[in-house]
C-alpha cells in the first residue's frame, strides 16, 4: 500500500500543473455560460480538467505507462488514486472559498 500511494503521488505530482490549467479554463467556460449553481459547474469542471489532464499525459508521456506497469500497479489504481487526491484537494479549496466568500457578505 505504500509503494501505492507514493507512485499515485509521484504520477499526481506531474499531473499538477496540467490539471490546474484545464480545470481552470473549463470551469470559466462553463461560469460564463451561468453564474448559478456553481459548486455543481466546480465539480463537473474539475471532472472535465481530471480528464484532460490525464488524456493529455496519457498522449504525451506514453512510455511512462510502462513504469507504472513493471512496479506491478495497474495504471487504472492510479488514475483512480490520483483522482480521489484531486477530489480532495478541490473539496478543500471550495470549503475554503464558501468560508471566505460568506465571511465577507
Amino acid at each position: 500500500m505504500n509503494r501505492l500511494t507514493t507512485l499515485t503521488w509521484q504520477y499526481y505530482r506531474l499531473l499538477l500543473f496540467h490539471n490546474l490549467l484545464f480545470t481552470v479554463a473549463a470551469t470559466t467556460v462553463m461560469g460564463l455560460a451561468t453564474r448559478r449553481h456553481f459548486l455543481i459547474l466546480a465539480l463537473l469542471g474539475k471532472l472535465v480538467g481530471f480528464i484532460c489532464a490525464v488524456a493529455h499525459h496519457a498522449y504525451m508521456h506514453h512510455n511512462s505507462f510502462y513504469f507504472y506497469r513493471n512496479a506491478g500497479i495497474p495504471i487504472r489504481r492510479i488514475y483512480i488514486g490520483s483522482f480521489i487526491m484531486d477530489m480532495c484537494v478541490c473539496a478543500l479549496f471550495l470549503i475554503i472559498y464558501a468560508l471566505i466568500t460568506h465571511a465577507a457578505a
